[in-house]
């Protein structure tokens, strides 16, 4: 899934909620029963204001009185536009690093060498089959 179509996928967010809530509430359940402390599943409802409108003013628009979409719309919506934006402007200007960096993964070898001319080090390394291991940081040297 691309960073862009996760940016709106609400639903995963809220499962994620309730599967957290339902364990804080089973840990707070194991750890006392004399407290009585519950995390609540749903949002506050927030009591809807009227919007003045002035003489001649046709336009009526609803405020979402929804505290779940209210939430989707102000909160959730606003943090990853901000955070795929501040991403996008920050890994921009490297986009060609990264594509070449990309092409290190073995996985990728064989298209290293439509992108680097023969005799380089990295045409011969996708070309050998040359097995490398991957690093075990819990291995002793």
């Amino acid at each position: 899934m691309q960073l862009k179509d996760m940016t709106r996928d609400f639903e995963k967010v809220k499962t994620a909620a309730a599967t957290f809530v339902q364990w804080a509430n089973n840990q707070t359940e194991e750890q006392s029963e004399e407290t009585e402390l519950e995390v609540e599943a749903a949002l506050p409802q927030k009591r809807g204001r009227k919007k003045k409108t002035m003489p001649g003013d046709m336009s009526k628009d609803e405020a979402v009185t929804d505290a779940e979409t209210s939430y989707k719309i102000d909160v959730h919506n606003q943090i990853m536009d901000t955070v795929t934006g501040s991403m996008h402007q920050r890994f921009l200007k490297n986009g060609t690093l990264y594509a070449d960096l990309a092409l290190l993964d073995p996985k990728r070898f064989s298209q290293a060498t439509l992108f680097f001319p023969e005799g380089t080090d990295i045409y011969n390394l996708a070309t050998k089959g040359i097995k490398i291991n991957h690093f075990n940081p819990s291995s002793s040297f």
